[in-house]
């Protein structure tokens, strides 16, 4: 990250580095890392087997997945594009005319 005449680089959330006024400090972490994928496995694991709903529903996922596509996709054409979740899976799911 840049601003300020300063400068940050984090590496996977394990070292950060930091310069500022032609000074290099660099900070490591002494714990070991979590991201949560275990305890997000878990929370999955236990909803399957209580049949509870999922930890993150359906459409979070679509959400996240079609707003990192259209990210890519604005950066292509230099235009912002539509991250509506409802229209793009109802136009996912809907039968295709060259189908019928």
């Amino acid at each position: 990250m840049f601003g300020g005449g300063k400068v940050a680089v984090l590496e996977d959330f394990r070292r950060l580095e930091l310069v500022r006024h032609g000074r290099k400090e660099v900070i490591r972490a002494r714990l070991r890392q979590d991201k949560g994928h275990r305890a997000e496995w878990q929370a999955f694991a236990d909803a399957v087997r209580s049949g509870k709903p999922a930890p993150i529903s359906f459409d979070q996922i679509v959400a996240v997945s079609l707003a990192t596509l259209r990210i890519r996709d604005s950066l292509a054409v230099g235009q912002p594009m539509s991250t509506d979740v409802a229209e793009f899976v109802s136009s996912a799911v809907r039968p295709s005319e060259s189908l019928e």
